[in-house]
C-alpha cells in the first residue's frame, strides 16, 4: 500500500491525475484506514471537479486523523466552495481548535461569516489573521475593508487602504474602497480625482464607473455622468436601473431620441418596474409632441419653398422617430425626385430600407453614393457589412480595403 501511495503522489506531481487516482484507490483497497491516502485522493477529486467525492474522501481522512488541522481546513474550503456555510464554519472552527493562530483558516472563516452577513465577527477574524501574518497580506486587508464598508467604518477603511496602496500602488480594489471612504466622508472632489485615475485601468470593476457617474451627476456634469454609466453598464447586475438613470440624464438634456432608446433598454431588462414604464411613456409623449411640431413646421416651410431639401430630410427623420416608416419613405422619395444625387437624402433612404429588411435596394443607394463620392468611408463600411450579410466575401473585402485607404485610423475598418 505504501508503494502505491508513493507512486500516486509522484504521478500527481507530474500532473498524471487519472493515473494518480487509480494508484491511490489501490492503496486504499489495501489500507482502508490510511488517512493520508484518503486526503490525497480527495485532493485529486477536487482537481477533477468532483466536489462530492472530494468531500467524502477528505471527511473520511479527518475522521481517521481527527487532530490534523490541515484536513479540517481543506474540508472547510470544500464546504465553502459549495456554499454549505454552516458546515464550513464547523470545519474551520475544528481546524482552529487544533491550530488557533492559523492566519489562513482565520481568513477563510472570516470570508464565510461575511457571506452570512455576520460582519462584526468577520472583521474581528480578518484583524486576527492580519495580526498573525508575518507580512500583512494585501488581500486580507482588502477583505477587511469590504467588511468595514458594511459596518460603515469609513475612517478606518481609509487608513487601511492607505496601507494597501503603499504596499501595492496599483491595487484597484484598494483605490476603489478608499474612494468610497472619501465619498462617505463628504470629500467628493478627492474621490472624483481618485476614481478618474482608477478608471484609466481597463481592468477596473463596473462599481468604479458607477460611483464616478453618481459623482458627476451630483456635480452637475450630465454628459460625463452618461458616459460613466454607459461604461458601468457593461458588467453591472442592475442594468435596468443604470439605463433608467441614463434616460433621465438624457431627457434632462432634451436629447429625447437617445433618452427613449435608454428607457426602452431599461424596460427590456425589467418590464415590471413602474418607474421605468412611466418614464418611457413620458418621453414618448415628449418626443411625439416634438416630432409633430417639426413635421407641421416643415410642411409650412415646403408650402413656401417646395424644393427645400433640409425640410424634407428633417420631416423624414421625424416620421422615422414616430415609427411611421411609410410616410418617411415617401418623404425621402420626394426629396430624391427633386435632387437624386443629394447624399444625406440617399444615406437616410438607404438606412431606412436596410432597417426594413430591403437590403438589396439599400445597396443600390449605397452604390449611387459611391458613384457621387467615391471616398465616402461610411458608405464603404455599410457595403462591407451588407456584402458580408449576403455572403459576398470578396466584395466585402474590396470595400474594406478602400475604406482603410480613406480612413486608416478608423477602428471599424480594422
Amino acid at each position: 500500500s505504501k508503494a502505491y501511495y508513493q507512486l500516486g503522489i509522484l504521478e500527481r506531481s507530474l500532473n498524471n491525475v487519472a493515473e494518480a487516482r487509480n494508484l491511490l484507490q489501490k492503496c486504499i483497497q489495501l489500507s482502508p484506514d490510511d488517512p493520508y491516502a484518503h486526503y490525497q485522493l480527495g485532493m485529486i477529486y477536487r482537481e477533477l471537479g468532483e466536489t462530492s467525492l472530494a468531500l467524502m474522501e477528505i471527511k473520511r481522512a479527518t475522521i481517521l486523523h481527527p487532530t490534523d488541522s490541515y484536513g479540517h481546513s481543506k474540508l472547510g474550503q470544500l464546504y465553502q466552495q459549495s456554499r454549505q456555510y454552516d458546515l464550513a464554519i464547523a470545519a474551520y472552527s475544528q481546524a482552529l481548535s487544533l491550530k488557533p493562530e492559523d492566519p489562513f483558516v482565520l481568513e477563510r472563516l472570516g470570508e464565510v461569516l461575511a457571506a452570512k452577513e455576520l460582519y462584526e465577527r468577520a472583521a474581528e477574524l480578518f484583524q486576527e489573521a492580519l495580526a498573525h501574518q508575518f507580512h500583512p497580506s494585501v488581500e486580507t486587508m482588502i477583505s477587511l475593508g469590504q467588511v468595514l464598508r458594511h459596518l460603515e467604518d469609513y475612517s478606518e477603511i481609509e487608513v487601511l487602504m492607505n496601507e494597501v496602496l503603499r504596499l501595492d500602488p496599483d491595487n484597484c480594489d484598494g483605490a476603489f474602497l478608499k474612494a468610497i471612504a472619501m465619498i462617505k466622508q463628504n470629500r467628493s472632489v478627492e474621490a472624483i480625482a481618485l476614481l478618474e485615475k482608477l478608471t484609466e485601468n481597463p481592468a477596473v470593476s463596473y462599481e468604479a464607473w458607477l460611483e464616478l457617474g453618481k459623482l458627476y451627476q451630483a456635480d452637475n456634469h450630465p454628459e460625463k455622468a452618461v458616459s460613466a454609466f454607459i461604461r458601468a453598464s457593461t458588467c453591472a447586475p442592475d442594468q435596468a436601473g443604470i439605463w433608467n438613470n441614463i434616460g433621465i440624464l438624457l431627457s434632462n438634456q432634451k436629447a429625447y431620441e437617445e433618452a427613449l432608446k435608454a428607457f426602452r433598454k431599461a424596460a427590456s431588462f425589467d418590464y415590471t418596474d413602474q418607474q421605468i414604464s412611466s418614464n418611457l411613456k413620458a418621453i414618448q409623449k415628449k418626443l411625439e409632441a416634438s416630432c409633430n411640431r417639426i413635421i407641421e413646421a416643415r410642411r409650412e416651410t415646403l408650402e413656401k419653398s417646395p424644393d427645400d431639401l433640409e425640410a424634407y430630410l428633417e420631416m423624414g427623420r421625424a416620421f422615422e422617430v414616430l415609427q411611421r416608416p411609410d410616410e418617411a419613405m415617401m418623404t425621402y422619395q420626394r426629396l430624391l425626385s427633386i435632387k437624386p444625387d443629394y447624399i444625406p437624402g440617399l444615406m437616410c433612404y438607404a438606412e431606412l430600407l436596410r432597417n426594413r429588411g430591403k437590403l438589396k435596394m439599400a445597396m443600390r443607394c449605397y452604390r449611387e453614393i459611391i458613384k457621387i463620392d467615391p471616398e465616402n468611408a461610411d458608405t464603404h463600411m455599410f457595403m462591407v457589412q451588407a456584402n458580408l450579410n449576403l455572403g459576398f466575401l470578396n466584395e466585402a473585402l474590396r470595400h474594406a480595403v478602400i475604406a482603410q485607404k480613406i480612413s486608416p485610423d478608423d477602428p471599424r475598418v480594422h
